[in-house]
C-alpha cells in the first residue's frame, strides 16, 4: 500500500496550525478539509482543501516500488477589493511557512515532501473569491509480493 490517504492527513495537520494566536498572518487553519465543495460566491471565508494530485512510477524492483506524487493545497479566499492582494500574500507565506522544510515523519513510506510551486488563480469580476494553490511533491515507496 502506497498511503496517500495518510500523506494527505500529513499535510492537513500542518496546515491546521495556521491560526493568528500562533503566530501565523491567517486563520486558514480553521478551513482545512480534503472534501473540496462547489463555491456558491457568497462564502466570506477561507476554504482550503487538500487534494491528491497525481502517482508516477519512479523506479521498481520484484520487492519494492518507488513513487513521486504531488498534492495540492487549494485556498478559496475572499475577495474585497482593498484587501484582496495582501490576502493572496498572507495566506501564501502562511502555508509555505507551515510546510517544513525537513521532516522526520514516522509515516511509513515516505520519504520527502517539499513545496515545489505556489499559483495564484484571480477570478473574473463577479466571483467572490481568489484561488491560491501550492503544490508539495512527495516521494515515497512501498514494499510489494507482486513481482514488478
Amino acid at each position: 500500500m502506497i498511503g496517500l490517504k495518510s500523506y494527505r492527513t500529513l499535510v492537513e495537520g500542518w496546515l491546521k496550525v495556521i491560526r493568528i494566536e500562533n503566530g501565523y498572518q491567517t486563520d486558514l487553519g480553521d478551513s482545512v478539509s480534503s472534501k473540496r465543495k462547489p463555491a456558491n460566491g457568497d462564502d466570506r471565508r477561507f476554504s482550503t482543501f487538500v487534494l491528491i494530485d497525481g502517482l508516477n512510477s519512479v523506479k521498481k524492483t520484484p520487492h519494492r516500488r518507488d513513487w513521486e506524487f504531488d498534492v495540492v493545497i487549494e485556498a478559496r479566499l475572499p475577495t474585497a477589493a482593498d484587501t484582496a492582494e495582501d490576502t493572496i500574500a498572507d495566506v501564501m507565506e502562511d502555508i509555505v511557512r507551515a510546510i517544513p522544510t525537513k521532516t522526520s515523519i514516522s509515516t511509513e513510506g515516505l520519504q520527502t515532501m517539499e513545496v515545489v510551486k505556489a499559483d495564484v488563480l484571480r477570478q473574473p469580476d463577479g466571483v467572490n473569491y481568489n484561488v491560491v494553490g501550492v503544490t508539495l511533491r512527495g516521494t515515497c515507496f512501498e514494499f510489494t509480493t507482486v513481482p514488478a
